[in-house]
């Protein structure tokens, strides 16, 4: 139960450091937040779909760690689909550490160490 909180905690971080200054565009030296990012020009389209699949996958395991704290005898049918999105959420964030990896901010990298201690809470928990 506990580690189950800790992962809802954890999504929720993620989901908070998007407020904060973590990309640096091309156009000028100054820094903006991860959700000016989505959709910012400075970054190519491959980098807007990186930053915008990184968010979705948050929003949808906030989701299911959530539903699993309330219901989680229900949940488990999810939870194949869950460990795959998982893990192309890892994907994702390493190729946008790859990709954009001069644009990122201090804040960026701690996105990213985020992502990757997700993933570690959750394996953690599917192997106690």
């Amino acid at each position: 139960m506990k580690l189950k909180v800790v992962q809802l905690l954890v999504q929720i971080l993620i989901i908070i450091t998007y407020f904060f200054p973590m990309f640096y565009p091309a156009e000028n030296g100054d820094s903006i937040s991860g959700f000016n990012a989505l959709f910012h020009p400075g970054f190519m389209i491959y980098g807007n779909i990186l930053i915008i699949f990184v968010l979705l996958l948050t929003i949808y395991r906030l989701v299911y760690s959530s539903l699993n704290l309330v219901i989680p005898t229900k949940i488990k049918k999810m939870e194949d689909l869950t460990t795959g999105l998982i893990i192309i959420q890892m994907i994702a964030a390493i190729l946008m550490v790859t990709l954009l990896g001069l644009r990122l901010d201090w804040m960026g990298m701690v996105l990213i160490g985020l992502v990757a201690g997700s993933v570690f809470l959750e394996y953690k928990g599917k192997n106690a």
